[in-house]
């Protein structure tokens, strides 16, 4: 299917791309890649993993359930959509993606992973500054996350739109789907808590960030080779 023939935001496309490698700088590539591969599938798996473990370790692993078919929903829109488009990358790209270019994979599961925490976070603490604390930080993680897709050159304005529509439409039926079946008490979860808890889960997060920080130095070793 020729994508052109069904965009009609193409020139506009075109125009945001060429001017964001007009003021591409070396600096803010290094950090939006840092930025960017918060939505790479291996480091989503990894934030992911290690959200089921704290989960299942505070005796909340009805969360893990919805969480996982948000993110299987998503992602199979996603691979589908990229199929029936078939949509090239931008020619301006810093590096080369394999996968075609709408929409974006990125923003999408940005949305759906972050903003599952968001609201799971949200959910289970009762001050109101530290509510918006994390929201601000997490929406602008989610939108820093878009941006980069743009900077690096990997995506079309158009392609981050409507990964962040996928995203946010998901995340919506993985909220109802949690309160459907969990809410109403259709499904009950264990409710094993570990003595040892809060030690656990800054273990498990340390060691993801760490897993994440390995990642990101050999991705970027390959990268400029």
């Amino acid at each position: 299917m020729n994508f052109s023939s069904y965009n009609p935001f193409i020139a506009v496309d075109q125009y945001i791309s060429n001017l964001f490698f007009i003021f591409r700088d070396e600096k803010l590539i290094k950090f939006f890649l840092w930025i960017t591969l918060f939505g790479k599938w291996e480091v989503v798996s990894i934030f992911f993993i290690s959200v089921v473990l704290i989960l299942w370790l505070w005796g909340k692993r009805q969360y893990s359930i919805a969480l996982w078919a948000s993110i299987a929903g998503s992602e199979f829109f996603v691979f589908l959509i990229k199929i029936i488009f078939g949509r090239f990358r931008p020619q301006s790209a810093f590096y080369i993606e394999q996968s075609f270019s709408f929409p974006s994979g990125h923003a999408s599961i940005a949305v759906v992973l972050y903003g599952f925490l968001i609201y799971m976070i949200l959910k289970n603490i009762k001050n109101v500054a530290k509510k918006k604390a994390i929201l601000n930080a997490g929406i602008l993680v989610i939108l820093l996350i878009g941006f980069s897709r743009l900077y690096l050159g990997v995506h079309y304005f158009s392609d981050v739109i409507f990964g962040y529509l996928n995203g946010i439409l998901w995340l919506a039926l993985g909220v109802k789907f949690y309160k459907y079946l969990f809410e109403k008490n259709k499904f009950k979860d264990s409710h094993f808590i570990s003595k040892n808890r809060k030690t656990t889960t800054i273990l498990i997060i340390a060691s993801a960030i760490f897993a994440y920080i390995i990642f990101v130095f050999f991705y970027n070793q390959i990268l400029y080779k």
